[in-house]
């Protein structure tokens, strides 16, 4: 009991000493940048044309790919990156003449130094890395919750500056589990069966959601967006191409599965329907690859003919990769829910008996599975392919990308379903979503 107490003060000291620093840093920049961003909206400068800011928080090494495909058609980008556990190190790539990265890590041998690093130097760091880019570049695109000041006031300066600012949500940075899993259920998709309500987490997802939404352009995504206020953007993010359809690519039909989490992924029901097949005589191999690099995944890729993905709402970073490899992919296709309807995913059902059957017809059917490959290949062609991925870019700019729109019962069920009086006061004080048809 008193070491659990010991670690509670340690915890409470923590926070004040961080809240302490962070009003200071807040203090000591924001006036100044205050002043700065309110000068360049009176006087109307102009940025160096097309100057893009990537950043900050590497998230499957979006960043990275995002750079790529900007650079290659003539954009002129900076990233600043933070790296962290969710970098796909060996997707970095060769870098173009036009850009510059920046890496802030947190890769330390103490973890004494990495929390005093995280805690007291990077949001210095940051900090000034934002007074040097602010003049510099007039389109900001952040991935992630992270931004430059505490309290993500930097978005407040870039507006009041009148800077386009994109913003890409990728899951827990605005995810709420505990009201997300009753949106889901009301439309009946199976999510996260546990994590409990959490004030602070409600409140930092609500903060960032409604933030996001008031200064920029806001890409997401539809089993993400718990307090979607508006119509947002189709998340969608470039992948290079990994290989060609090949009809012969094995004389054996070869299945992969890489499952980061076995539960997300359906592991037990995909080992449940290849014993299935075995058990029929069937005639395939099958990799369970776990644990692996990301470099070694792709290469798995490019060697199989049916990549079994997860059993979510639509196409994954993994299924897509699976797509540029020329695979045949099982994966997340609830078209209706996602208001996204040209995906030639096969849905993968957490149904072993229901996953047998489609491998089965795959299998035994090689002009099925050809033309299945081809369609997704086809598919990330024209959705997920650098090329296809700056058109997506430019029509971000010009206000014409695709999106999806709340669900009109949203609102009612999230009051329904909040844990507690504080989440119903603040939804149903701050939370009123605005229905509209998706554009396509």
């Amino acid at each position: 009991m008193p070491l659990y107490c010991d670690f509670i003060m340690k915890r409470i000291f923590l926070i004040l000493v961080k809240t302490a620093y962070s009003a200071a840093l807040l203090g000591l920049f924001f006036v100044p940048l205050l002043v700065l961003a309110t000068y360049q909206r009176m006087r109307k400068l102009e940025q160096a044309p097309g100057r893009v800011f990537i950043g900050i928080n590497e998230i499957a090494s979006n960043i990275h790919s995002i750079q790529n495909s900007l650079d290659s058609f003539g954009e002129r980008t900076t990233a600043l990156i933070y790296t962290n556990k969710f970098s796909l190190e060996g997707q970095f790539g060769q870098l173009s003449r036009n850009s510059l990265r920046m890496y802030i890590n947190r890769n330390f041998s103490s973890s004494t130094y990495a929390r005093f690093f995280y805690v007291f130097i990077r949001p210095l760091i940051l900090a000034l890395y934002f007074v040097k880019f602010m003049s510099r570049h007039d389109t900001w695109f952040f991935i992630w919750n992270h931004t430059f000041l505490p309290l993500n006031l930097d978005l407040l300066l870039l507006r009041l500056a009148k800077k386009k600012i994109i913003i890409m949500h990728c899951g827990d940075d605005v995810r709420y589990r505990p009201l997300q899993r009753a949106i889901d259920q009301s439309y009946g998709i199976s999510s996260w069966p546990s994590d409990k309500a959490s004030i602070g987490t409600f409140l930092s997802r609500f903060y960032f959601t409604r933030l996001s939404e008031a200064v920029g352009d806001v890409i997401s995504f539809r089993d993400q967006a718990t307090f979607q206020g508006k119509a947002l953007i189709q998340f969608k993010a470039p992948m290079p191409r990994l290989n060609n359809i090949d009809s012969d690519r094995n004389k054996i039909v070869r299945i992969l599965h890489a499952p980061s989490s076995r539960y997300v992924k359906g592991t037990a029901f995909v080992l449940e329907a290849i014993d299935m097949l075995k058990g029929r005589g069937i005639q395939f191999e099958f990799v369970l690859l776990e644990n692996h690099p990301n470099e070694v995944v792709l290469k798995e890729l490019m060697r199989s003919d049916i990549l079994i993905d997860q059993p979510g709402v639509w196409a994954a970073r993994l299924a897509m990769e699976g797509c540029s490899a020329g695979c045949c992919v099982i994966g997340g296709n609830r078209a209706e829910y996602c208001q996204q309807y040209d995906s030639p995913l096969l849905q993968f059902e957490r149904d072993a008996k229901n996953l047998a059957a489609v491998l089965s017809d795959l299998i035994e059917n090689p002009e099925l599975l050809l033309d299945m490959k081809r369609k997704c290949f086809s598919f990330w062609e024209s959705h997920y392919s650098p090329e296809a991925y700056y058109r997506y870019y430019e029509a971000i700019i010009a206000g014409d990308a695709p999106t999806f729109s709340p669900f009109p019962n949203q609102r009612e069920i999230l009051l329904s379903a909040a844990s507690n009086w504080f989440e119903k006061m603040i939804l149903w004080l701050f939370y009123h979503p605005k229905y509209s048809a998706y554009r396509d």
